[in-house]
């Protein structure tokens, strides 16, 4: 029994040493192939599914760190069929809501050399339902804060986002804070820059009582509905959502009752009884379309809309896709949601100070032509005080390393980079 005893706590010591010396930043995770059963009645999700890391540091790792919400539990990690060796814990970081990680530190069969590659099978399991802990937690207001941080999955709505907002799929990074200046932004800008050219499948069912009734669901990633199955007196509809490349888009879906608006330049997704807030949004978007066209060219993809079941809910943007409340009767906040929306739609670039810069350019003109020049000034003045003290604070920080890193084409400072509608 003593023997026992002392080898598993060399076991835990030997752990314990890894988790501290861990990179956990030195695999890029190339592809992923994953299986999520949605559960809007019990708020569950299940996950199972393959996933291929490239170790990109310099040097050989027998060590990964796996990272999900700290509401969700890892299950099972193989290699080839088999169990591979890991130990979990929570790990603080507000890339997720509820301001924690559940991580699994894998110990490999065998080391991975630089640029070797390594796949495994993975599964877990576990809840999400509403929570703003990171933001309270920094004094956000409670009800502030949960109009920010809306992602859950509910029995008559689910919406969720992924990295930087709910980690539904696995991922590795060292711990981000928000009461640290920037360095949630930054390490999500790091993930991103990684993982640029990373294909992402995933493949999401859901169930309801019928065939009928059963709520449609929704995701930002190409794809469609690929299986209806009966399971006893329920249906099960299956629905894949890819991402090739994954670039910078957080991918999310959203699952409700809805009903489509289908125009020229933008298809909207309405839930009960909210028509009349996707017919004015369309109007919006149809009177942006000759000043984007004029400024960027005509849009070269359909505009998507989705609608979020809380009226208050802070809007999110992920590529051309935006989900956003559609209850307002104010028209010109919805002008300036579709030209930004439609700024997206006619002009990429992979440098998100220029694609964002210029939705963001496009709303002072659409401000401009509805108000006159002073209008389009006040709103460019809204982003000048913390422009300013970004710029105050780099060049307080500013050394030889950062000064690369920081530059307008490489920032990582959220003020000059106006990214997603509501940024973490």
């Amino acid at each position: 029994m003593r023997i026992k005893f002392v080898c598993l706590l060399c076991f835990l010591s030997a752990t314990l040493v890894n988790c501290f010396a861990l990179n956990r930043e030195a695999f890029t995770f190339t592809k992923y192939d994953l299986d999520a059963r949605v559960e809007p009645e019990q708020q569950r999700l299940g996950v199972r599914g393959r996933i291929t890391l490239r170790n990109d540091s310099t040097t050989p790792q027998k060590d990964i760190a796996l990272q999900i919400s700290s509401t969700l539990d890892w299950r099972s990690i193989q290699i080839g069929g088999k169990t591979v060796q890991f130990v979990t814990h929570e790990y603080t970081s507000d890339i997720d809501h509820t301001g924690a990680l559940s991580e699994a530190i894998v110990t490999l069969p065998r080391e991975v050399p630089s640029k070797g590659t390594v796949e495994l099978d993975v599964g877990y399991e576990g809840v999400i339902g509403p929570d703003a802990t990171r933001l309270t937690r920094i004094s956000v207001p409670e009800e502030k804060a949960k109009h920010s941080d809306w992602d859950q999955i509910g029995k008559s709505f689910t919406a969720v986002r992924g990295i930087g907002y709910v980690v539904w799929y696995p991922v590795a990074m060292e711990s981000a804070s928000l009461s640290e200046g920037n360095s949630v932004f930054e390490t999500l800008g790091r993930w991103q820059a990684r993982e640029a050219e990373t294909d992402l499948t995933i493949k999401l069912t859901h169930s309801g009582g019928s065939s009928a009734e059963l709520p449609l669901l929704l995701c930002n990633g190409s794809g469609g509905t690929q299986l209806y199955e009966q399971i006893s007196r329920a249906y099960a509809v299956t629905t894949k959502c890819w991402y090739s490349p994954l670039g910078t888009t957080v991918p999310l879906f959203a699952i409700g009752r809805y009903s489509g608006l289908d125009r020229p330049v933008v298809n909207i997704s309405y839930l009960p009884g909210h028509k009349s807030g996707a017919e004015n949004y369309a109007l919006a978007a149809e009177l942006a379309v000759p000043l984007v066209t004029e400024w960027f060219g005509a849009p070269r993809q359909k505009a998507e809309t989705i609608e979020l079941a809380d009226p208050e809910a802070a809007p999110f943007e992920s590529g051309s896709i935006l989900l956003t409340p559609l209850v307002s009767t104010d028209s010109m906040g919805y002008e300036l949601t579709a030209v930004h929306q439609l700024t997206h739609t006619a002009f990429f670039s992979p440098r998100s100070w220029i694609y964002e810069g210029l939705a963001h350019f496009a709303q002072a003109l659409e401000r401009e032509q509805q108000n006159g020049r002073q209008a389009a000034l006040d709103f460019m003045g809204l982003h000048r005080t913390a422009i300013a003290d970004a710029e105050k604070t780099m060049a307080a920080e500013r050394n030889q390393t950062t000064a690369a890193n920081e530059s307008l084409i490489n920032t990582s400072t959220e003020e000059l980079d106006v990214g997603q509608e509501n940024p973490p």
